[in-house]
C-alpha cells in the first residue's frame, strides 16, 4: 500500500532531511542563510523523494497498517457506495489518492445523510 504524500513526508522525516540539506548548502552559499526559498526547496525535495517512493516503495521502510472500517449500511447504500468507489477508481486516474478519497467521503456523507432522513438506517 502506497501512503499519501503527507504521510510520506511525516514518516520519512523529509522536513529534517530538507533542513540538513539546506544547512549544508548554506555553508557554500551565504545567501541561503536568510531562509528565503526554503519552502520551495522543501516542496521540490518532497515531490522528488515521493516519486522515488512511488516507483520503488520497497526501497523505503514505510508501511501503513491496514485499517478496517465498519459502516452500518443498508443494501441500497452498500450498492451505491460500491458504485461510487468503482467510478472513482476509473474516473479519477489523474487525481491523487487523497483527493479521490476526499471526493468519496463527501459523496458518501451526502448519501448517508439522505438515507438517514428517509429512515433507511440500520
Amino acid at each position: 500500500m502506497i501512503v499519501s504524500l503527507k504521510k510520506f513526508q511525516e514518516k520519512h522525516g523529509l522536513l529534517d532531511e530538507a533542513c540538513r540539506q539546506w544547512c549544508a548548502l548554506s555553508k557554500d552559499n551565504n545567501s541561503l542563510l536568510d531562509g528565503v526559498g526554503f519552502g520551495d526547496f522543501y516542496k521540490k525535495l518532497s515531490h522528488e523523494k515521493y516519486e522515488e517512493y512511488r516507483q520503488n516503495p520497497n526501497a523505503f521502510s514505510i508501511t501503513e497498517p491496514g485499517k478496517m472500517i465498519v459502516l452500518p449500511l443498508t443494501r441500497a447504500e452498500a450498492l451505491t457506495l460500491e458504485e461510487l468507489v468503482a467510478n472513482a477508481l476509473c474516473g479519477y486516474q489523474d487525481k491523487s489518492t487523497e483527493d479521490t478519497l476526499m471526493d468519496l467521503e463527501i459523496k458518501f456523507a451526502g448519501l448517508h445523510s439522505e438515507s438517514a432522513t428517509e429512515g433507511m438506517r440500520l
